[in-house]
């Protein structure tokens, strides 16, 4: 059991080479500053570092069929929008209940972005 939890952990850690880095870089780069720039110009600078979670929109699940993109997009907008309203609850919470819960939604949202994007089972759609 316990090597199996080992294994698992240094799965999950594990960084393996990627192919096509460049490209994907030059496109988050391409998409980042013609968003952040237009809105900017538009909005005012800081209005236009909201644009940053459409960033990670466009450029969430890049290397997927449309198909397949679609699916983890719309699975990213809900639990996006699931996530902002129960951050925008703990404002009603003690400090510390805060302070508790704030990391704990990023801990989620790690692991299930983590999970969709990454899950060979996942990739059924492709």
């Amino acid at each position: 059991m316990a090597s199996t939890l080992v294994r698992e952990a240094v799965r999950f850690l594990e960084v393996k080479p990627a192919t096509g880095t460049r490209r994907k870089a030059l496109h988050a780069l391409v998409v980042g500053t013609v968003t952040i720039g237009v809105l900017g110009l538009f909005f005012g600078i800081p209005m236009a570092l909201t644009g940053l979670n459409g960033i990670f929109v466009a450029l969430g699940a890049f290397d997927r069929s449309q198909r397949s993109r679609i699916v983890v997009l719309s699975g990213i907008a809900v639990a996006y929008t699931v996530l902002v309203a129960l951050g925008a609850l703990t404002s009603l919470l003690p400090v510390w209940g805060t302070v508790l819960v704030i990391p704990l939604l990023a801990s989620v949202v790690a692991f299930g972005y983590h999970a969709l994007l990454s899950d060979p089972l996942a990739r059924c759609c492709s």
